[in-house]
């Protein structure tokens, strides 16, 4: 193997780790922001807990959404990986 494929080569685990830190901040960082702006409207407004919530549950719906779109990108990505990994056995 040349040493500019070693180079691009990544290790075995470094894609696995992408993808959850891709997963642990499109979880974390919605939530978060949802919970504040939640207070933050609510104790603008006073709209007891309807803001708060409809925050909340906007933030879930952005962050599944977010989870397909990561989840068929690491998919596809992990299929040309093995694909690629064939040829160069044949």
């Amino acid at each position: 193997m040349s040493k500019l494929k070693k180079l691009k080569q990544k290790a075995w685990w470094q894609p696995g780790i992408e993808v959850f830190s891709q997963i642990s901040v499109l979880i974390v960082f919605p939530l978060l922001l949802a919970i504040y702006l939640g207070n933050w409207l609510q104790d603008r407004y006073g709209h007891e807990p309807w803001i708060y919530i409809g925050c909340v549950a906007t933030a879930f719906v952005i962050t599944n959404i977010g989870l397909v779109v990561i989840t068929v990108k690491a998919s596809k990505k992990m299929q040309n990986i093995s694909d690629d990994n064939k040829k160069e056995k044949e």
